[in-house]
């Protein structure tokens, strides 16, 4: 794509954040997609594409299947494609590269992307019902907060325990994120907090206190975008110079697998989307224990963990272990 092909953003509009117990979904993003229309000095007849971004109406408001249809259903945009995106938290990154995708193929001229969630519900139950289903359901919820301030809190302690990480350290983290919220008049909290306050805070699930976990929240924000080609001299644009949309990877250490059960532990990993550079295949042990050898850093550690009796190389779990051992003391030599 050249450099006139390049998606740019030529409005903004944002709702306030926070609860909004007597606004629907609908009145939310009209509010920011009127905002973002107003700032880019487009008319709603201008527009080729709506892409309009959300998780979990379905869960929360029961609105399922033409979430974006219903919400502009009042006639501004009528007879104009409606492309409804569903991505988890990245749902309203995904707007912006359907987006980008629209004007790039030059199937659009104009694009306005929407994100839209409200999350505050009655039930508070229900909220975090609905953000559990954002994650494998065959997994256990956790009770009274979201699933993912666990899933959160476990990734900091193994960075703590990995590079030293402190308390303090992301402490000073949400800190500075509240300093930058209070600047925002848009912004949930407009409060400062200092480190030491996010530290008395109560814990949620160690080592993260309250002030430290994403609150929950109800708001919309839209950004309008053309063609650099399209967008006339001297009009104020942001360009977009590149895009990337993956999927992401299960992080975790490297190992080697071996015997006549490794393909089955490497099918299973590769399904958990364990990241497929992580996983070393070695025909022998003794292949394996130089392979990991090269692959360890200095002070590093290398399990043996057995996941069957491998009677396919060795007679017994003796045998094995004792083959193991033999091996790791002849690198000394």
């Amino acid at each position: 794509m050249g450099s006139r092909d390049n998606a740019c953003i030529i409005g903004a509009g944002m709702t306030q954040f926070g609860k909004h117990m007597d606004r629907s979904l609908a009145e939310l993003a009209r509010e920011a997609v009127v905002a973002a229309l107003a700032a880019a000095q487009v008319e709603a007849g201008e527009v080729d594409l709506l892409v309009v971004s959300n998780s979990m109406a379905g869960l929360l408001q029961g609105q399922e299947s033409v979430r974006g249809q219903a919400m502009f259903a009042d006639g501004r945009f009528a007879g104009v494609p409606v492309v409804n995106v569903e991505n988890a938290c990245a749902s309203g990154a995904t707007a912006v590269q359907v987006a980008g995708w629209a004007l790039a193929a030059g199937s659009a001229r104009t694009v306005v992307a929407l994100g839209v969630e409200k999350l505050f519900h009655e039930d508070k139950a229900a909220t975090f019902s609905a953000l559990a289903s954002a994650s494998d359901v065959g997994g256990t919820a956790a009770s009274g907060r979201s699933v993912f301030m666990d899933f959160y809190a476990a990734r900091a302690r193994d960075h703590m325990a990995a590079y030293g990480t402190t308390v303090e350290m992301i402490a000073e983290v949400a800190a500075k994120n509240r300093r930058h919220g209070a600047a925002n008049p848009l912004a949930q909290f407009r409060e400062a907090v200092t480190r030491e306050d996010v530290l008395a805070a109560r814990m949620v699930v160690a080592p993260l206190t309250l002030l430290m976990c994403s609150p929950i929240s109800d708001g919309a924000a839209a950004l309008v975008l053309r063609r650099r080609a399209e967008v006339g001299a001297g009009r104020p644009a942001v360009s977009v110079r590149a895009q990337a949309l993956r999927s992401g990877s299960v992080a975790g250490p490297e190992f080697l697998t071996i015997g006549a059960a490794a393909p089955l532990i490497e099918n299973a990993a590769l399904r958990a989307s364990y990241d497929s550079d992580k996983i070393i295949s070695a025909h022998t042990l003794q292949e394996a224990v130089h392979q990991a050898r090269k692959r360890m850093p200095p002070g590093g550690t290398v399990v043996l963990s057995p996941a069957c009796a491998s009677f396919d190389q060795f007679a017994s779990y003796e045998q094995r272990g004792e083959t193991f051992r033999s091996l790791v003391l002849g690198l000394r030599a």
